[in-house]
């Protein structure tokens, strides 16, 4: 799998995994309406000026608005899951560390005068099996170190117990982040919990409160801390750490309703003081803004989720398990200027910080946009160019897939016919980078 998307009639979003790289699919008139659109929401919000709006135009702003921002904000979860979850971290790193040895895999095999064969190689290591002496005496025992744990993960990420996996959870709490961050809680207007990646987990979850009274709210932060512990549960000790997730996961959802009911009583403790005494209990540092946000009954609630969210690492971690993020060094610049902005992704409540305030949520795209612009450590080129070259590795790929179409380029887009992608001659397609990068012909190294 090379993307994790979200989807409508009109807009897509994508997170390309191994580059980090969020794209979302929109023209520039749809991208126009989408700022037009915010921009008359934001007027009737604020009152700031006079506003004739029909009901009809407020609604279509609405819509328009809402669908671009679940599809953002479901891509940019994506990027939070492998800052903050050690589980999806090592998804993560398997599928980076496999595409980088890839491309170095193909390029050496082009500068040795090599080519690949479309009816003899369908994956690009299979070069490794022509008896190439130089290719193998480089790249065997590189390999070998990759291909146990990129077995583990194709095995276990996907793998379903009692109806759940792993990639079911990171897809489902994107999803509800989505949905949480939106004005309209209810309403998926992306329309993908009628897929069931995107819907078990939460449906699982669900299953545990039937006939449970709980505002739809307070119910997707829960259902994202019991996947966020989850994913955090992870122990590299055992055969197969992936797995130690969606077992946190389904013993953790076996006690929802003592969570939502456990919520409800905290709720009703804090709900007894003043707004004035519930700012000067603060004992979770929440900054001034945060306190100004919310009124009485919201700053009870935050209260009451935030000694919930410790009782539930308590009962996630119940022999101390590390919860430590994997030391993954192609991550440091992340950290380090997440760091500077005094942001930390171990701290559990950052979360729930940033669901129940959404003008935080920006941390993650200013993290993001400002890290993409760099130039990596011991790297030639910014974060966004790498990603670009990556993205070109996996076209290679999906060249031998029969299965998939190719991106050509911008005029013929995504196409079926191999032989017409290499020999296409238009500037920044496939064969004009391909050629760029090899000094060769594109049809000359993909052969059909």
């Amino acid at each position: 799998m090379g993307s994790l998307f979200a989807k409508s009639e009109n807009i897509s979003g994508e997170f390309f995994l191994e580059g980090l790289d969020i794209r979302i699919s929109i023209s520039d008139t749809e991208l126009d309406e989408v700022l037009a659109a915010q921009k008359m929401l934001t007027a009737i919000k604020t009152g700031e000026e006079q506003t004739n709006y029909s009901t009809e135009e407020i609604e279509q702003a609405r819509l328009i608005y809402t669908t671009f921002m679940q599809a953002h904000n479901h891509e940019l979860a994506h990027l939070y899951q492998v800052l903050a979850l050690p589980a999806f971290q090592m998804v993560w790193a398997t599928r980076y560390n496999l595409l980088r040895f890839e491309a170095a895999v193909m390029l050496k095999h082009f500068e040795q005068g090599g080519y690949f064969q479309g009816e003899t190689h369908y994956k690009i290591l299979q070069v490794l099996d022509d008896g190439k002496p130089a290719l193998i005496d480089e790249f065997a025992p590189q390999f070998n170190e990759f291909a146990n744990p990129y077995k583990m993960y194709i095995s276990d990420y996907r793998k379903q117990y009692e109806g759940i996996s792993l990639f079911y959870i990171i897809e489902a709490m994107a999803h509800i982040i989505s949905l949480q961050l939106s004005d309209t809680p209810e309403e998926d207007i992306l329309e993908l919990a009628v897929s069931e990646e995107y819907s078990a987990a939460f449906l699982r979850f669900d299953s545990y409160l039937h006939k449970v009274e709980v505002d739809l709210r307070w119910k997707y932060l829960v259902f994202l801390y019991i996947c966020y512990f989850s994913c955090r549960h992870f122990n590299t000790d055992v055969t197969h750490p992936i797995n130690t997730a969606v077992s946190s996961f389904l013993s953790l959802c076996s006690k929802a309703r003592f969570y939502i009911e456990t919520l409800a009583k905290l709720y009703q403790r804090y709900e007894r003081y003043s707004l004035s005494e519930l700012k000067a209990l603060n004992q979770w540092s929440l900054t001034d803004a945060e306190l100004n946000f919310a009124n009485k009954k919201q700053l009870a609630g935050i209260y009451a989720l935030f000694e919930l969210i410790a009782i539930l690492e308590e009962q996630a971690f119940p022999e101390n398990v590390p919860q430590k993020s994997l030391t993954v060094n192609a991550l440091a610049d992340f950290f380090t200027v997440s760091d500077a902005k005094g942001i930390d992704w171990e701290d559990k409540f950052t979360l729930a910080r940033m669901l129940i305030f959404p003008a935080n949520f920006v941390w993650t795209r200013e993290i993001y946009d400002e890290v993409m612009g760099l130039v990596g450590t011991d790297k030639e080129y910014t974060y966004a160019q790498e990603a670009l070259f990556y993205r070109f590795i996996m076209d290679c790929k999906h060249l031998l897939q029969p299965s998939h179409q190719v991106a050509c380029c911008d005029e013929h887009g995504m196409r079926d016919q191999r032989k017409k992608v290499l020999r296409c001659k238009n500037e920044g397609g496939f064969a004009f980078f391909l050629n760029a990068l090899t000094d060769k012909p594109a049809y000359e190294l993909f052969r059909f």
